[in-house]
């Protein structure tokens, strides 16, 4: 039994928007402090988007697939929220290639989920693929 693969390319929001984020979210969230101090109106909104701005910066999506099916699990302020499409309900999966990465589309009916992976990981991710669904053939669009 293979282990799983894991992937965090094609995340959402790349180290220097996050870095950024965090700055523009402490900037904004201080500002609305000071005025709150002093009395101004209108300081509760610079709290709520500067907090809002800080939350973003600790987003982070990875993508797994192993025996239990494909897992994708987002985190957000050290909270976990995790889906999994079971092996079971993947009706099709299709590789397409560009550069050095590979894009698999784990296909459920009308939708599906589409997995960024380099391309090296090819090989594994055909082996987890056929042990745990035998049946699926696996369809390469572009080489």
């Amino acid at each position: 039994m293979t282990d799983k693969l894991t992937t965090t390319l094609g995340s959402p929001l790349p180290k220097g928007m996050k870095s950024l984020s965090l700055v523009i979210g402490l900037i904004i969230t201080s500002s609305g402090l000071y005025q709150f101090l002093h009395g101004s109106n209108g300081a509760f909104t610079y709290i709520v988007v500067g907090s809002i701005c800080i939350a973003c910066c600790s987003y982070n999506k990875i993508f797994s697939v192993s025996s239990e099916g494909v897992i994708r699990e987002q985190r957000i302020l050290g909270r976990a929220y995790r889906e999994v499409l079971p092996w079971r309900e993947v009706k099709s999966v299709s590789f397409a290639f560009r550069g050095n990465k590979l894009m698999a589309l784990f296909e459920k009916g009308l939708k599906g989920w589409r997995v960024l992976f380099s391309r090296d990981a090819e090989n594994h991710l055909r082996n987890i693929i056929f042990e745990n669904r035998p049946d699926i053939q696996v369809e390469v669009l572009q080489k």
